[in-house]
C-alpha cells in the first residue's frame, strides 16, 4: 500500500479534532489520526505528536521558534524526523546546501508564496495556521540573517561560523567529512534519521494492521498540538526514506528531491530546478535552457547568450550592485527580469511601462548604450493571461532607481558614488591604445538639407471633399482615381496621377504627381491641368529614418573610430520601394501586377546600404534569384516608378527584407578552421561566416593541431558529416609527403577524393622536400597549398623556404609566426609576389593579454608538455611582442592580405570579422586616417579589411567567382547588421538568400521582438534547406571523374578553379610586397624603402589595446 500526501485535497487547521478513520481496502473505521481525509489510496494526516516522536522538535516550535537555532547548534537531533517524516516536502523547499536556501528568500518571499497560491491554498492554510511563528522568526529573531544578506554575504560566512560551526565544517571537507561527521560526529542525526526511516517503511511495507498500529501510535503520542504527517510515495523495495512530494492538483505536479529539484510539469509551464536554482521552462511558451551558473548557453559569436531574461538579469543585478557600469545585454536583461519580477506582483501593463523607465540611469550604463537601448520588450503572465509589456527609452534618467533594479535580488543598493568609468589595470609604465568609451554605436551622420522628391515630374492641382464620416488616407503610390469613392474631386483629371494623404470630413486642395506611364493599373490619358510643380523636399535626417542614410551621409561602424560614407545612393527619390500597412509595395503600386514568378525576384532587400570590397559602398534594393544575387539598383514596378532595373522587378512572388537602415556585407570565408566539432558550424554563421575550409576529422590529435583531413575516406567522411550543415565547405589534404618528380601517388588520391587543397604543417615535417611535391601537385590539380611552416628552423629558415617556393603561388597561414612559422622572421614572406600570407585571429590585434594567453595556448593545441624544457623552449620561441605588435601595421599597409581564425587551434571561430575590426579601429587611433582616403571618411580602410575576409581568401582559394563579393550571379550569402552591432552580432544570416539566422524573441510571444531576443536557427538551417542553399568546393578532377557524385551528397559540389594564377597583385586593396627584415635577437621589424636619400629603414610597431571597441559593450561574458 503506497501512501501519497496530496495537498490539495483538504486541508484542517493543525488544532486537534476527533479522530476519525479513512479506509481503503477495507480498513475497519477506527480512530487512526486526528484530522484525516481520503481519496483513491491519498491519506492526509493531521496527528499530533509528543517531544518522544520528534526528538523535541516540536517543543522548539510551539516556543515560537525561539528555539530554532538551539536545535540547529544542538545537533539537528530533532530537525530530521520532522522533515523526513513529516516535512519533507518542505525540506524540498529550503535545503539545497544553502544555495537555494538563499535564492528563495533572495525571491523576497513573495514569488515562493505565489508559487503556492496558484492551487495551493491549503499549503498556505498551514503556513498561516501552524506557522503563525514563522514570520516572526525572520521578522525577529533573524532579522540579522536578513541584514547578513543585505550586507553582501560578507557576513553570511561569519553567520555560519560562529552558529553553525561544525555546519560549516562539514561542507569545507568537500562531503568526505560529511560522512565522517553524520557517522561520527551526529551520532545522534543517524539515530534519528534511522528511527524516522523505520518508520516510513513500517508505513510503506505493513499491511494495513501495522499501518494501523503506527497511526495508533501516533495519536496515542500527541501531547503538544497537532502536526502533518506526511506519507509520501516511497517505493516499498527503494530501501530509502521519503524524498519526494507530489503535489497533483491543478495540473502543477511537482516532484521534490532531497536536493530541491522542482518541477511544475503542468500547464506549459515546466520548471526544474537544481540545488544551484537553474530554470528549464520546456513548455510551449517559455523555451529557456539554463545551467547551474545562471543559464547560460554560448550560441553565437562564441558569445551569444541563450538564457532567459531573469538569469541573465540576476548577472547584471550582481554587477550592478558591485558599482559596475552595466553594458548592452546586460542592461537588456535587467530590465527584462525585473519586469517579470514585477508582473508576478500584480503591477499593470501600464504601470510597468512606467515603472520600464525608472530602473537605470545614464550613470549606470556604458556610454553610448542608452541610445542602443532604444526599448524592451517581454511578454509576460498577467491574473488576464498572456500580454506585451514595451518600455520605450528605458534608460533617460541621470540615475536609475536602484531599489527597483536589483528588487528581489536581496543584493546591497550600492551608493550612486561607486559608478565610475572602470578602466582595465594595467602597467602603469607601459604606453598603451584605448578605444574611445564615449561613443554613439552605429550613429548615421546626415549632411544638411533637404532630399528632393519626386524631381521634374508633372503635377495636378485637385480639390479634393472627404464625404465620408471616416478619415480617409491614401498611400503615396496608390492610383489615385481608384481611390475611395467617398472622396469627390475630378477623377478624370486624376488620371496616371497619386497622392499622399486625405483627412476626413473636409475640402482642400492636393497636389497629385504623375506615375510613370504603363500598361497596368488604371487605363488613363493624361487629362486636366498637369505641370511641373514646385520642388517637394524632405529633411535629410528624415529620410535617413525613414529610408536609410544616402549618398553623403555617414556611419559609424559599431562602437569604433571607423566611418564610412555612402558613396552613391541608386533610389529615385520619391520612388523607393518600401514595404508595410499604406506603404509602397501593394498590388499596382510598388509591386507589378500579373507577372509570372521567372519574370520577377524571389527575394528584394529594400534600401539596403551594401558594403563591399568590390561593388563599393552603395545604397540600393538588392535583388535575388534562384539563390543568386541578380543586381543591386532600382526595384519595384517599372510601370508606376521611375528608374527600376528591369531585372529587379517586384511581384507578387517576391519576398521582402526591409533593409532600411541597415548594412549588408558578403557572407565571410575562414580559411583556416581546424574541423575539431560540428558545433564549430553554429558559432561561425552567428558571426557572419558563410563558408569554413580547412581540415580536420574531429578532436583527433593531429585536427586539433593541424588543419589536415588525411586520405580519401576522411574527405569523404568529412563532407558527408556537413552535408546538413547550412554553410559552404572544403576539405584540404595532408600535403606532407615527398617524391623526387611527378605527382605523389597519396597526394593524388586525396585530392582525386575532393580536397581543395593540400596543407602543409611542421608537426607533419614542412621539409623542403615536403613544400616542392606538394606545390608540383597543386600545380597538376590547380588547387592552393596552404603552409605552417617550420618554426625550429630544423631542416630550413625562411630564405631557404621561399627559394623552395620557386615563385610558385602559396597561402602563408599565421605569417607573424606566433601560430607557428620560421623563427623570429616569418614575417619576410609578406614581400614575396607568390606569397599570399594571412594571419590567424588570436594575435590580431595586439593588446595587453595578448602575450599571457598564448603560451598555454601553444601548448595545448600542438600537444607539447610543460614539463620538458625543449617544449617549453618550443612555445616561447614562437611568442614575440615585437612582431606581433608589428603584425597590426603589415595589416594596416595591405602587407598582409587576408584574416582567419585557426579555430580551437589557437583561434576563435567566431572572431574573425571582430577582430578584423578591432585591429582596423586600432589602427586608425595608432596611424591616423590613411593618406590616400578621399573625403572626410574610412571608406578605403573600410573596404582593406572587409576584403581580408570576403572576396581576398575566396580568390586564393578558387572560390571567387561564386562567393566573396556583392557582384552580380554570386551566391547571395549575405550578412545584414544594424550599424550599432557591426562586427559583433549580425541582424540576419542569408544562404542563397534563404535566411538561415537571425535574431529572433520568444516563439510564443505575439510579434518577433519580446525578451530574451538572440540568434536563433531559422528555416534555411533546417530540414534539407542547407542542401539546397550550400555548396561543397572540391577538386576540378574530382567532379570530372565522378567520384563526388558516388558520395550522394546533397549539396552541389563546385570546383575550384584559378589557383595558381595568383599573384599578390591580385589581392584587392592588400597587395602591398614590402622589404621586411626582422633582427634574430632584438625581434624589432623593420620596413626598408629606397629613395631618393637613400636606404631607409622604418621600424614597425605599435603599443597594445588596453581596450578595444566590440568587446565589452556587447557581450555578456
Amino acid at each position: 500500500m503506497t501512501f501519497n500526501v496530496v495537498y490539495t485535497a483538504r486541508w484542517e487547521p493543525p488544532a486537534a479534532v476527533d479522530a476519525r478513520q479513512a479506509v481503503d481496502d477495507g480498513v475497519e473505521a477506527e480512530s487512526l489520526a486526528s484530522g484525516v481525509s481520503h481519496s483513491n489510496s491519498s491519506v492526509v494526516l493531521s496527528v499530533s505528536t509528543s517531544t518522544h516522536f520528534l526528538f523535541g522538535y516540536s517543543t522548539v516550535f510551539t516556543a515560537g521558534y525561539s528555539g530554532y537555532s538551539t536545535v540547529f547548534t544542538a545537533g539537528y537531533s530533532g530537525y530530521i524526523i520532522v522533515f523526513t517524516a513529516g516535512y519533507s516536502g518542505y525540506i524540498a523547499v529550503f535545503t539545497a546546501g544553502y544555495s537555494g536556501y538563499s535564492t528563495v528568500f533572495t525571491a523576497g518571499y513573495s514569488g515562493y508564496i505565489a508559487v503556492f497560491t496558484a492551487g495551493y491554498s491549503g499549503y498556505i492554510a498551514v503556513f498561516t495556521a501552524g506557522y503563525s511563528g514563522y514570520s516572526t522568526v525572520f521578522t525577529a529573531g533573524y532579522s540579522g540573517y536578513i541584514a547578513v544578506f543585505t550586507a553582501g554575504y560578507s557576513g553570511y560566512i561569519a553567520v555560519f561560523t560562529a552558529g553553525y560551526s561544525g555546519y560549516i565544517a562539514v561542507f569545507t571537507a568537500g562531503y568526505s567529512g560529511y560522512i565522517t561527521v553524520f557517522t561520527a560526529g551526529y551520532s545522534g542525526y543517524i539515530t534519528v534519521f534511522t528511527a524516522g526511516i523505520q518508520w516510513v517503511h513500517d508505513l510503506c511495507n505493513a499491511r494495513l494492521t501495522a499501518a494501523k498500529a503506527f497511526a495508533k501510535h501516533v495519536v496515542n503520542s500527541s501531547t503538544q498540538g497537532t502536526w502533518l504527517l506526511s506519507a509520501l510515495s516511497v517505493a516499498v523495495a527503494s530501501g530509502c526514506p521519503p524524498v519526494a512530494v507530489v503535489f497533483t492538483g491543478s495540473c502543477r505536479g511537482v516532484a521534490t528531491t532531497p536536493e530541491v529539484a522542482v518541477v511544475f510539469t503542468g500547464s506549459c509551464r515546466g520548471v526544474a530546478t537544481t540545488p544551484e536554482v537553474a530554470v528549464v521552462f520546456p513548455g510551449s511558451c517559455r523555451g529557456v535552457a539554463t545551467t547551474p551558473e545562471v543559464a547560460v548557453v554560448f550560441t553565437g559569436s562564441c558569445r551569444g547568450v541563450a538564457t532567459t531574461p531573469e538569469q541573465a538579469g540576476s548577472v547584471a543585478q550582481r554587477r550592478l550592485a558591485r558599482g559596475v557600469r552595466l553594458n548592452y545585454p546586460e542592461s537588456v536583461a535587467l530590465i527584462a527580469s525585473v519586469l517579470q519580477e514585477l508582473v508576478r506582483d500584480g503591477w499593470s501593463v501600464s504601470q510597468l511601462m512606467e515603472k520600464g523607465r525608472t530602473m537605470l540611469g545614464i550613470r549606470q550604463v556604458l556610454p553610448g548604450v542608452p541610445d542602443m537601448v532604444q526599448e524592451v520588450q517581454i511578454e509576460a503572465t498577467f491574473a488576464d493571461g498572456t500580454k506585451l509589456v514595451t518600455v520605450h527609452k528605458p534608460i533617460a534618467r541621470q540615475d536609475g532607481d536602484l531599489d527597483l533594479a536589483l528588487y528581489g535580488s536581496f543584493l546591497p543598493v550600492p551608493p550612486l558614488s561607486t559608478f565610475t568609468d572602470r578602466q582595465q589595470i594595467t602597467d602603469e609604465t607601459a604606453e598603451v591604445v584605448e578605444a574611445a568609451l564615449d561613443v554613439l554605436a552605429g550613429e548615421v551622420i546626415t549632411q544638411p538639407g533637404n532630399i528632393v522628391l519626386n524631381e521634374g515630374r508633372p503635377t495636378a492641382l485637385l480639390n479634393v471633399t472627404n464625404l465620408c464620416d471616416r478619415p480617409v488616407q491614401v498611400g503615396s503610390h496608390y492610383h489615385f482615381t481608384e481611390c475611395n469613392r467617398h472622396l469627390r474631386f475630378d477623377r478624370v483629371a486624376a488620371i496616371g496621377m497619386r497622392l499622399v494623404e486625405h483627412s476626413s470630413g473636409n475640402s482642400r486642395e492636393v497636389r497629385t504627381w504623375r506615375k510613370q506611364a504603363g500598361e497596368s493599373g488604371a487605363d488613363w490619358r493624361l487629362q486636366g491641368d498637369v505641370q511641373p510643380g514646385p520642388r517637394e523636399e524632405m529633411n535629410r535626417q528624415l529620410y535617413a529614418h525613414m529610408y536609410g542614410p544616402t549618398a553623403g551621409d555617414k556611419v559609424r561602424l559599431g562602437d569604433t573610430s571607423l566611418v564610412l560614407e555612402v558613396e552613391r545612393d541608386m533610389a529615385v527619390y520619391g520612388d523607393e520601394c518600401k514595404f508595410g500597412g499604406g506603404k509602397v509595395l501593394r498590388e499596382s503600386m510598388g509591386q507589378a501586377a500579373d507577372r509570372p514568378s521567372r519574370d520577377v525576384l524571389d527575394t528584394v532587400i529594400t534600401n539596403a546600404l551594401v558594403v563591399d570590397a568590390i561593388v563599393g559602398i552603395v545604397k540600393g534594393d538588392i535583388g535575388i534569384k534562384d539563390g543568386f544575387i541578380v543586381g543591386i539598383g532600382k526595384a519595384g514596378n517599372p510601370e508606376t516608378m521611375n528608374g527600376v532595373d528591369k531585372r529587379l522587378v517586384v511581384g507578387a512572388c517576391t519576398e521582402v527584407i526591409a533593409g532600411e537602415g541597415l548594412l549588408v556585407t558578403a557572407g565571410a570565408l575562414d580559411g583556416h578552421v581546424h574541423f575539431i566539432c560540428p558545433q564549430l558550424a553554429g558559432e561561425a554563421i552567428a558571426s557572419g561566416v558563410t563558408t569554413m575550409f580547412g581540415g580536420g576529422t574531429g578532436p583527433a590529435t593531429g585536427s586539433k593541431a593541424t588543419t589536415c583531413t588525411p586520405g580519401p575516406n576522411h574527405i569523404r567522411d568529412m563532407m558527408l558529416s556537413t552535408d546538413s550543415l547550412p554553410l559552404n565547405f572544403g576539405f584540404t589534404g595532408k600535403g606532407n609527403t615527398s617524391c623526387p618528380s611527378g605527382v605523389a601517388e597519396d597526394l593524388r588520391e586525396q585530392v582525386m577524393a575532393g580536397a581543395m587543397g593540400l596543407k602543409l604543417h611542421e608537426d607533419w615535417g614542412s621539409t623542403p622536400s615536403a613544400i616542392d611535391t606538394c606545390l608540383r601537385a597543386a600545380d597538376e590539380f590547380d588547387i592552393q597549398v596552404m603552409i605552417h611552416t617550420d618554426t625550429l628552423n630544423e631542416s630550413a629558415c625562411v630564405e631557404d623556404t621561399i627559394d623552395v617556393f620557386k615563385g610558385r603561388t602559396i597561402h602563408t597561414y599565421h605569417t607573424e609566426g606566433a601560430g607557428g612559422g620560421h623563427a623570429p622572421d616569418i614575417l619576410r614572406v609578406v614581400g614575396e609576389r607568390a606569397v599570399l600570407p594571412s594571419s590567424t585571429n588570436p594575435t590580431r590585434p595586439y593588446t595587453v593579454n595578448t602575450m599571457d594567453e598564448h603560451l598555454d595556448m601553444l601548448m595545448v593545441c600542438h600537444h607539447l608538455d610543460s614539463n620538458l624544457s625543449e617544449d617549453v623552449c618550443f612555445a616561447e620561441s614562437r611568442i614575440r611582442a615585437e612582431t606581433i605588435s608589428a603584425e597590426d601595421v603589415l595589416q594596416d599597409v595591405g602587407a598582409i592580405s587576408m584574416m582567419s581564425s585557426d579555430s580551437q587551434a589557437m583561434g576563435r571561430v567566431g572572431e574573425v570579422i571582430t577582430r578584423t575590426w578591432q585591429t582596423a579601429d586600432k589602427m586608425k587611433i595608432v596611424r591616423g586616417r590613411l593618406p590616400e582616403e578621399k573625403g572626410d571618411n574610412d571608406n578605403i580602410r573600410i573596404k582593406r579589411y572587409l576584403a581580408k575576409y570576403t572576396i581576398n581568401p575566396a580568390l586564393t582559394h578558387g572560390m571567387a567567382h561564386l562567393i566573396g563579393s556583392l557582384e552580380d550571379d554570386k551566391m547571395a550569402d549575405l550578412v545584414l547588421w544594424k550599424p550599432a552591432f557591426f562586427g559583433a552580432k549580425p541582424e540576419m544570416v542569408l544562404k542563397s538568400g534563404q535566411i538561415t539566422w537571425s535574431q529572433m524573441g520568444l516563439a510564443n510571444a505575439s510579434i518577433p521582438t519580446p525578451e530574451p531576443v538572440q540568434q536563433r536557427e531559422m528555416f534555411g538551417a533546417c530540414g534539407k534547406s542547407p542542401g539546397a542553399n550550400s555548396v561543397v568546393f572540391v577538386s576540378k578532377v574530382s567532379l570530372d571523374r565522378g567520384i563526388i557524385q558516388g558520395y550522394g551528397l546533397s549539396k552541389r559540389a563546385v570546383a575550384v578553379s584559378g589557383c595558381r594564377r595568383l599573384t599578390k597583385a591580385d589581392m584587392v586593396l592588400n597587395d602591398l610586397c614590402p622589404v621586411i627584415t626582422v633582427d634574430p635577437q632584438s625581434y624589432r621589424v623593420h620596413l626598408l624603402t629606397t629613395g631618393e636619400e637613400g636606404e631607409k629603414r622604418e621600424h614597425l610597431t605599435c603599443p597594445p589595446s588596453s581596450r578595444l571597441p566590440l568587446a565589452q559593450r556587447y557581450f555578456l561574458f
